[in-house]
């Protein structure tokens, strides 16, 4: 018998990988998601939505994927970008190019000439077939100095009413003193999101959801946590990738009565260690369900 099944789960629901499906919409994160969802549809250009590590910018990005998925009938298509660090400006626009499904010459274009493809696809995307360009980009903190300005140079492709390629970042703190160093691009900003650290009402919220996502129920979730072992993981850090693997933390062994060596497991392990907690925690004392490991308060 696995951990899921001796859990009532089907699923991981604890997963350090961007998994849209387990994303929670906090008020934070429903307000961001709704934004950009309405500034891509509108056309505005550039958006950018900052955050520190494991504040769930990743995860958000491929909701906005996935919401955007189903809307391909109504024109919206999306290309992301996640690791942006070119070497250099052909690399950049050959990379987009290519993202865009622009043929490619046997003898290979110049940075002249890919960028009149770029401009004539968008052209022809925007006002011939009235499709929305998406540009989604991860890690934007990485991006070097010769992208920003060749994103805005793609902000200059517009009509009367309306960019022509949209573009969202998802970046890290650093990046708001790129932005602070580049006045003629942080201009071009229609919207600027900065994710803050969960509270400890989110976190326990976002555990509840998870794991009621992972045990394919709708209603109440299965109880495993104690309180204090929620209250330990808020207390330990508040973004949601370290409150998902805070099984790692002293505090939260305490919480679980876990024995130490459990959790000097290789990093790869740390997405399943809460599952692995609370098998050990229900072993020892010998529930067949939940008992007195609840989430609730």
């Amino acid at each position: 018998m696995d951990y899921f099944q001796i859990l009532n789960l089907q699923r991981e629901p604890f997963s350090n990988s961007p998994e849209p499906d387990f994303f929670f919409q906090s008020d934070q994160h429903r307000g961001c998601l709704q934004k950009l969802e309405l500034a891509v549809r509108l056309r505005r250009g550039l958006n950018v939505v900052i955050g520190e590590v494991g504040t769930g910018k990743t995860t958000l990005c491929r909701r906005l994927i996935l919401n955007f998925s189903s809307a391909e009938k109504d024109g919206i298509e999306t290309h992301l970008i996640l690791d942006p660090s070119f070497s250099n400006t052909q690399e950049f626009l050959s990379a987009v190019a290519l993202l865009l499904g622009l043929p490619r010459s046997a003898d290979g274009e110049s940075e002249w000439q890919l960028k009149e493809n770029i401009k004539n696809y968008l052209f022809r995307k925007g006002i011939d077939e009235s499709r929305t360009v998406v540009l989604l980009i991860d890690e934007g903190q990485k991006l070097p100095d010769f992208c920003l300005e060749i994103l805005r140079e793609f902000l200059n492709y517009e009509t009367n009413e309306y960019k022509l390629l949209q573009i969202v970042i998802f970046a890290q703190k650093e990046f708001a003193e790129v932005l602070k160093s580049y006045a003629n691009f942080a201009d071009r900003v229609n919207q600027y999101y900065f994710l803050k650290p969960f509270n400890f009402r989110d976190t326990r919220a976002m555990i509840r959801f998870r794991i009621a996502k992972a045990s394919g129920v709708d209603a109440a979730a299965p109880a495993l946590f104690t309180f204090p072992a929620l209250w330990a993981m808020e207390k330990a850090r508040t973004e949601p990738r370290w409150n998902l693997a805070a099984a790692e933390n002293l505090e939260f062994r305490h919480a679980l009565e876990c024995p130490l060596d459990h959790l000097q497991r290789a990093p790869s392990s740390l997405p399943i260690l809460a599952l692995h907690c609370v098998l050990l925690k229900r072993h020892e004392v010998g529930l067949n369900d939940a008992g007195d490991l609840s989430l609730d308060d």
